[in-house]
């Protein structure tokens, strides 16, 4: 009779991790089915730098989630431009190969979830599907059938045949990398998407208070375009938490009762006839004969 006691599965699984680092010591193994299943040619060449790097930060130091802030993405990967990476990170969420999480004030964290992906098929036919989570609240997830003809999807131990081979990175290196970057992000300059998030209104409440205060009724596209402004200027106290929502909507309806009971400046407002010259223009013309007249030597 056998008496080996069978481990934890997760000791099991940790011991499995350290064995494949030991044996594949500078090397993050990138999942086949990149290739295979149409996900090379379908993601541009930053999205797949993108992954790369996600699958050596995160697979490479067996972590399940990582933060990583743009500017260390494109000091890493060469991208140039933020938004780049924002529409890089955007189309591997699409296919679902990762999730990201966001929180204010905070660099977005990304998680990978190769077992979750969406074959090329369903993407490209109009299925749209978001994996995206916004302050650790996931806020619209759309499970999509795989198709009959969709490929079985690889484990992600299976060995691979694309071994990419990443520089050696230290883990104290990154921290610093990250650190400076959040620093960055928080002195950078505000995007429309960061002033319309520091507080966002329910559109019924706000056309509830809207009305009870005598205006009219808004568009959710003509309230952002006030939130530009209003956000703008309570964003210190939005951002300390001074503001309560009730706060937020009295402010928004007397932002709009000052916009729009401004007194506009007359047009037909009288002429500063400063110069005396024209005053001559409206003295009326002598008519009639003009004959010489004699006047007396004694004349006073």
């Amino acid at each position: 009779m056998d008496n080996d006691i069978p481990l934890h599965p997760s000791t099991a699984k940790k011991l499995e991790r350290q064995a494949m680092s030991k044996k594949d010591e500078g090397y993050s193994p990138l999942p086949n089915f990149i290739c295979d299943e149409g996900y090379l040619a379908a993601l541009s060449g930053d999205a797949i730098k993108c992954i790369v790097l996600l699958n050596r930060h995160i697979k490479g130091f067996h972590l399940e989630q990582k933060a990583m802030g743009e500017v260390l993405v494109m000091k890493i990967t060469g991208i140039k431009d933020k938004r780049t990476v924002r529409k890089c990170m955007a189309d591997l969420a699409k296919f679902q190969l990762i999730s990201i999480t966001k929180s204010m004030g905070k660099s977005s964290a990304y998680t990978l979830t190769l077992d979750d992906r969406i074959s090329i098929e369903a993407v490209t036919s109009n299925v749209t599907t978001s994996h995206v989570v916004t302050s650790n609240v996931v806020t619209s997830h759309v499970t999509t059938p795989v198709t009959s003809n969709a490929t079985t999807p690889v484990a992600s131990n299976v060995p691979t045949t694309s071994d990419i081979k990443c520089h050696s990175v230290k883990e104290i290196d990154l921290k610093e990398n990250i650190k400076e970057n959040f620093k960055e992000e928080i002195t950078q300059e505000n995007s429309v998407d960061a002033v319309l998030n520091l507080w966002t209104p329910d559109l019924h409440s706000l056309n509830s208070w809207l009305q009870r205060s005598g205006e009219m009724p808004m568009t959710q596209e003509l309230v952002n375009q006030v939130l530009l402004e209003i956000n703008a200027h309570y964003e210190p106290r939005l951002k300390s938490g001074q503001l309560t929502d009730s706060q937020m909507y009295a402010n928004f309806v007397k932002w709009m009762k000052r916009k729009f009971t401004q007194k506009p400046k007359s047009t037909s407002e009288k002429q500063d006839n400063r110069n005396v010259n024209d005053a001559w223009n409206n003295i009326p013309e002598f008519q009639g004969e003009i004959a010489s007249v004699e006047i007396p030597e004694d004349f006073v």
